[in-house]
């Protein structure tokens, strides 16, 4: 069959039959996180930098918006430019794109509370932080152990009055430095955020692009089984797009997610994407928009079948 590949084609498909619009909206009506113009574009390699102008970001932005429609879009990194020379410009097309008359919620990635004031003169009301499972992984990409990230996020969370947040806690399952996390050591960390912290949105990453769906299982049942909402994360994974072993596991990922009623999930316009401040050239793309509507379809076709 054909598959959508952007929101409006998604509407159409969905129109056909009205039992898809009811399972649709019963597991939440999910729409993508764009995450092209930080994730995506922070793994560009140096020698494309100069292809990627505040004015072609800002072509990719209305692209991303008049196709894709996400419900929210992340617009680059407070991170300093001498780190990741491609987000230098992100002030400036942060407010170039909340300029324009789209209504959605931009997200400025906040990296310390040092760049908090920063936020305030922007009168950013959507911003996401970033933490880890991994304490060798935090020190690498932050400078920071995991104790002094915690603080920072508790002094930021006090000064972001009236913001939604949104928390990235990366290596869930797999750390690129010392290999794999237990799971009780995942799900401990998963709960601090949770149960310590006023968030919008817990955003599990798998970032070495690793995570199989047993493990994803494991860790958010035994979550679940602690206290966690499902409906409080949401997912940020990395598939190898030549890889039909990591396709078909990113699916079920997104099957299992869909079935727990775990509703957002980051999607890149941009076929790149992960960390390369700890990564290097290791990175994998962030999930595409082509395969979250391929999975999300395919989950609500099964759902259909399974009714009649």
């Amino acid at each position: 069959m054909s598959y959508p590949i952007c929101s409006k084609s998604f509407k159409t498909w969905l129109s056909k039959s009205h039992i898809y619009e009811i399972i649709y909206k019963s597991i939440g009506s999910p729409r993508p996180f764009d995450v092209s113009l930080r994730d995506g574009i922070q793994s560009i390699p140096i020698h494309l930098h100069q292809n990627y102008t505040t004015n072609e970001k800002m072509k990719i932005y209305n692209d991303i918006i008049n196709q894709y429609n996400p419900e929210s879009i992340e617009i680059g990194s407070l991170v300093s430019p001498k780190v990741l020379p491609v987000l230098g410009d992100s002030i400036e097309l942060y407010n170039r794109c909340t300029s324009l008359d789209y209504k959605l919620d931009h997200y400025l990635l906040v990296p310390s509370i040092t760049k908090m004031s920063t936020v305030i003169d922007l009168c950013c009301k959507n911003i996401s932080l970033i933490t880890s499972v991994s304490e060798a992984f935090q020190l690498r990409n932050t400078k920071k152990d995991l104790v002094q990230t915690k603080k920072d996020i508790s002094e930021i969370i006090s000064k972001a009055i009236n913001c939604k947040i949104k928390l990235y806690i990366s290596c869930i399952d797999h750390c690129p430095i010392v290999g794999k996390i237990p799971h009780d050591i995942i799900c401990n960390e998963i709960m601090y955020y949770y149960k310590n912290f006023n968030l919008d949105n817990l955003c599990l990453s798998d970032t070495c692009g690793t995570l199989t769906n047993e493990s994803f299982i494991s860790i958010i049942d035994k979550c679940k089984s602690l206290g966690l909402s499902y409906n409080s994360l949401s997912l940020h994974l990395h598939t190898d797009p030549k890889s039909e072993t990591s396709i078909i596991n990113t699916k079920q990922i997104i099957y299992s997610a869909l079935d727990r009623k775990i509703s957002r999930f980051d999607v890149s316009y941009l076929e790149t994407g992960g960390c390369s401040v700890t990564m290097g050239s290791k990175t994998k793309p962030n999930l595409s928009y082509n395969l979250y509507y391929m999975s999300l379809v395919n989950y609500i076709i099964d759902k259909s079948n399974n009714k009649n």
